[in-house]
């Protein structure tokens, strides 16, 4: 298990595997109200220049619009 920075102090734990690909972006901890705690997110743009919104578990599990994903550990930093 890996440990990347976001911002608020805090950091996400990603496994060994996954911690090339996502340490390479600049990642940030967004607040959730529903959940109580924080999801690591980052932005990316879109090809007509729009911003998106990118959440680390999703690219993770490589979700499709539309699926949710959820942590099975209600840890939703890890």
């Amino acid at each position: 298990m890996k440990q990347i920075p976001l911002t608020q102090g805090v950091v996400a734990i990603v496994d060994d595997e996954d911690f090339g690909e996502l340490n390479q972006y600049k990642w940030y901890a967004a607040w959730d109200i529903h959940t109580q705690g924080f999801y690591a997110h980052r932005n990316s743009r879109t090809e007509n220049g729009k911003r998106k919104t990118i959440s680390m578990h999703c690219t993770i599990m490589d979700a499709q619009p539309g699926l949710q994903v959820d942590h099975w550990n209600h840890n939703t930093l890890d």
